[in-house]
């Protein structure tokens, strides 16, 4: 005996089946039809979710890139970081080690963290976040250095979101860039503030 699929019957399509004599017809039991309209449901509310939607945070991250805080002691590699830095003029690096071996910024403060940026094990780079020291309720990038080798793996704009990603949605951050770092900060979202010993500043 042959079937074949009829619609326009209320109940949705229907099996006929056309035997030699008159034809006769089976209705789809409720429970199935009942399923079958909540898969299409589910279904329609899935094709509304984004395509795109965007992973968390970590997930985003390079499996060869680790961010650790720094808490007790300078991060292993840091001597040679530092030696990059001064070989290229940033004294701030000079500074980070100073104050750090002095206890005079430990970034220990609420609100505050460093970060060291790994590479593979390798030290890459050293950022972190203070109190800004002018802006009232700021505040402040401070000793953000990436070595030359790594500046091209994108090291910097990680290591950079990571620290943004810990201060409070609403406080200002603010930067003393580097002219030659300008656009650097900018392509994170900072813009161009001179005043208050800073170049540029960023709301959460």
């Amino acid at each position: 005996m042959a079937f074949r699929s009829f619609k326009g019957s209320s109940s949705g399509g229907q099996l006929v089946a056309n035997p030699v004599g008159p034809a006769w017809i089976h209705p789809i039991p409720q429970h199935v039809a009942r399923l079958a309209r909540h898969l299409s449901t589910v279904r329609r509310e899935e094709s509304c979710q984004p395509k795109n939607r965007a992973l968390p945070m970590e997930d985003q991250h390079d499996p060869l890139l680790q961010l650790e805080p720094v808490v007790d002691d300078l991060p292993a590699g840091f001597d040679a970081l530092r030696a990059e830095a001064r070989a290229e003029g940033y004294l701030f690096v000079e500074r980070l080690f100073t104050e750090w071996m002095s206890h005079t910024n430990r970034f220990d403060r609420q609100g505050e963290v460093l970060f060291a940026a790994r590479m593979n094990g390798v030290l890459a780079g050293i950022g972190g976040i203070t109190i800004e020291p002018v802006v009232p309720g700021a505040v402040r990038m401070r000793r953000f250095y990436i070595r030359p080798v790594f500046r091209r793996n994108r090291v910097g704009h990680r290591l950079a979101t990571a620290l943004l990603y810990r201060v409070d949605v609403g406080r200002t951050i603010t930067v003393n860039a580097a002219p030659a770092s300008f656009s650097f900060w900018e392509s994170v979202g900072f813009q161009p503030n001179h005043r208050d010993r800073h170049t540029h500043i960023l709301v959460r």
